[in-house]
């Protein structure tokens, strides 16, 4: 059995992975949330960034391309062909269902959503240093200091080098959503011991 059946997520900067607001009097750019109002990363997201992160370590480090096509198969692999799948980042079990027994008597979604997230608001400008008509924009994204998780579950049993390249892909996984240039989307990844496991007797990334 695997030691490792999650991912950290610890947000550095402020990191915006949503899409198009649907609120025409919200934000232009809003975040995933939960039926409590706390925000995650979807799993179609963690997946295009691992693969993004497993195809840089497969070119620093050839010799790994084997079990990093093992682990995330080619682009557009299904269950039969990968060996393993990404659940989407979330704040951990606790805080998730300690939230969920006070939404309605205490903080409302909305309210709990602010807390956890930060609004930037952007603005083209012309030459002259002046703001452009029209160009106002909102973004909501996760605030730093958030630490998300996201499960894994394995497909099939790794090996001791297949744990090897999914570390050194979390190593490579340091950033996620927009803005990159601005320094925005910064996020540290590590795996998560699962301490129901032997680590004496399982195989270890060392």
């Amino acid at each position: 059995m695997t030691p490792y059946r999650q991912v950290s997520l610890s947000v550095l900067t402020t990191t915006f992975v949503g899409t198009t607001g649907t609120d025409p009097l919200g934000v232009d750019r809003d975040v995933p949330v939960d039926a409590s109002g706390l925000p995650y990363v979807p799993r179609a997201r963690m997946s295009a960034r691992f693969r993004d992160a497993a195809l840089s370590v497969g070119q620093a480090f050839p010799d790994l391309m084997p079990q990093l096509l093992d682990l995330f198969g080619v682009a557009g692999a299904t269950g039969r062909n990968r060996m393993l799948s990404i659940g989407r980042a979330e704040l951990p079990l606790v805080v998730r269902a300690a939230v969920a027994d006070t939404v309605g008597a205490g903080p409302s979604p909305a309210a709990v959503t602010g807390a956890c997230t930060v609004v930037r608001t952007t603005t083209a400008v012309d030459g002259d240093g002046a703001p452009v008509d029209g160009s106002l924009r909102t973004a909501r994204g996760l605030a730093p200091g958030l630490r998300l998780l996201a499960d894994l579950v394995w497909l099939r049993e790794p090996e001791e080098a297949h744990l090897w390249a999914l570390a050194s892909c979390c190593l490579a996984f340091d950033q996620i959503g927009a803005d990159e240039s601005r320094g925005s989307g910064r996020v540290r990844c590590r795996l998560v011991p699962d301490h129901t496991v032997d680590l004496a007797t399982a195989v270890v990334v060392r």
